[in-house]
C-alpha cells in the first residue's frame, strides 16, 4: 500500500472512532433520577387549631388545640407543635396535657406526647389535680392508659413521687412508678 493511501485509510479509521465514540456516549444510559427529593411534604397544615376525635360511636376520645398540625399524606398521621390535650373520663372530668410536639395515629388511638410532658389529672371534690411530668409518654385514649419510659415526677398532694417508667390508668386515677422509685412528702402547715 502506498503512503498515500495508508494516510486516507488512518483517517477514515480515525474519523469512524471518533464517531463511534460519540454515538456511544450519546446512546449511553441516563442516570434515573431519584424520585424522592427530600422529607414528605404534609397533604394540608392547619393553623391555629381545635380539633375533637371521637371513636366508632361518636363518643369524644379527646380534643386538642394548638398553633399548628400537619398531617402526612402516606401514614394519615399528624404531627403538632406546643399541643394542648384534655382526655374527658367516662367518671367525669378530664385529663389535660400539654408537650412541646405529639403525634397522633391515623385512627386516633394512640398519642404521643414528647419534650417537656406536664399533665394534670381530672379535678377532685377538692379541686386538687395530681400533675405528671417527664420527657416522654404516651396515652391511648380508648383504653383510658398512658405509658411511659422515661423519667416520671408526679406531685399530689404535698408527695412528690419520681422514678422510670410509668404506666397510668386515667379512668381509676391509678398511676404505677415502674423502676427506680423515689418518694419524698412534705406534710401541709398547720
Amino acid at each position: 500500500m502506498n503512503p498515500t493511501a495508508r494516510r486516507i485509510a488512518t483517517g477514515v479509521l480515525m474519523a469512524l472512532a471518533v464517531v463511534t465514540g460519540i454515538a456511544a456516549w450519546l446512546l449511553r444510559p441516563q442516570p434515573v433520577d431519584d424520585a424522592f427529593i427530600g422529607p414528605m411534604r404534609s397533604d394540608y397544615t392547619l393553623g391555629n387549631y381545635s380539633l375533637v376525635a371521637l371513636d366508632e360511636t361518636g363518643k369524644e376520645q379527646f380534643s386538642v388545640t394548638g398553633p399548628q398540625l400537619d398531617r402526612d399524606p402516606l401514614t394519615e398521621t399528624f404531627t403538632l407543635d406546643k399541643p394542648f390535650f384534655s382526655f374527658p373520663q367516662s367518671a367525669g372530668g378530664e385529663w389535660e396535657a400539654r408537650s412541646e410536639d405529639a403525634w397522633i395515629s391515623a385512627d386516633g388511638g394512640e398519642v404521643r406526647l414528647t419534650r417537656d410532658v406536664e399533665v394534670l389529672g381530672a379535678a377532685r371534690p377538692d379541686r386538687s389535680r395530681m400533675r405528671i411530668e417527664s420527657e416522654q409518654m404516651t396515652v391511648f385514649p380508648r383504653d383510658d392508659l398512658a405509658t411511659s419510659e422515661t423519667l416520671v415526677t408526679i406531685t399530689d398532694r404535698g408527695s412528690t413521687m419520681t422514678g422510670r417508667g410509668m404506666r397510668a390508668d386515667l379512668a381509676a386515677r391509678r398511676v404505677n412508678l415502674l423502676a427506680q422509685t423515689r418518694t419524698r412528702y412534705v406534710p401541709p402547715r398547720r
